[in-house]
């Protein structure tokens, strides 16, 4: 089996980095973070964690993957270790094994895994599974029971003031770019409250959505980026909004092409 690569998916996030810390603890290896976004960049940068890639490696395990173009590369034999609802075929086919359950994270997957194998994990890798749990379950927004028991699990000795710490840090970069944001705001209602606005950067429209939106009893946020458009809403709305932004063009998560016509698709969301 070894020498192990552990990899993320492309442009990782904090599930898929807790991934690779589990991976290298358990099993040890080398390392591929592909492109990790800010929390994930905040993460790695608190824990101290050193990337250790090589191509020198007989087989990969990929982390939070359910589809071929989530891969950095196309790897000779690789292993799956997933959450999501839905896994492509040709996935199944071509990985020497997937182990998968449905569930909101993957770090509880992961740590049910070392549980019913006797391994104790790491405070490291607990705060990681912490992180990383949060930010699938929208700052704890979504979360249910059985989401805050695991937390529950994570936390340890600390605190959800260090989980909010690593995952906000940074994530509005120029104050004044914000505010010029926040003064494009309309909010429309009319059988849905939209909130609809121009931004100047991703992690802006993101801050907003985790701060704004329900203090403005907003159930759906439309951002106007440079490259297109991107959509959140409340959970239960979730399925319907990703269902119609794939009809239009999406590319998924809500996101949709620059040349979408952003009045149409607030007239769709409005009758939802």
């Amino acid at each position: 089996m070894k020498p192990l690569l552990h990899m993320t998916h492309k442009k990782a996030d904090p599930d898929s980095f807790a991934g690779i810390l589990w991976g290298t603890e358990v099993f040890g290896g080398f390392s591929l973070i592909d492109s990790p976004d800010l929390p994930t960049r905040n993460l790695i940068k608190f824990l101290k964690f050193k990337e250790n890639f090589s191509w020198n490696h007989k087989l990969v395990i990929a982390y939070d993957v359910n589809k071929f173009s989530a891969l950095p590369f196309k790897p000779e034999r690789f292993i799956i270790i997933d959450h999501h609802d839905s896994i492509e075929k040709e996935l199944l086919l071509e990985a020497e094994k997937v182990i998968r359950k449905p569930r909101a994270s993957l770090s509880m997957n992961l740590y049910d895994l070392s549980k019913e194998c006797g391994i104790s994990l790491s405070e490291n890798v607990l705060f990681s599974f912490a992180v990383a749990l949060t930010v699938d379950t929208a700052l704890l927004r979504t979360a249910k029971s059985e989401e805050l028991e695991y937390l529950s699990y994570f936390l340890g000795k600390k605190r959800m003031e260090d989980v909010y710490r690593v995952i906000l840090k940074g994530k509005v970069k120029n104050l004044e770019t914000f505010i010029e944001d926040l003064k494009s705001l309309e909010i429309l209602e009319d059988n849905r409250k939209i909130c609809l606005l121009r931004f100047s950067e991703d992690d802006n429209f993101f801050f907003f959505v985790d701060t704004f939106m329900y203090s403005l009893d907003c159930e759906i946020v439309i951002g106007k980026m440079a490259w297109g458009t991107w959509v959140y809403s409340i959970k239960y709305l979730t399925s319907k909004i990703f269902s119609l932004t794939k009809k239009f063009g999406g590319e998924g998560f809500g996101k949709i092409p620059k040349f979408y016509d952003v009045q149409k698709l607030i007239e769709l969301f409005k009758n939802l």
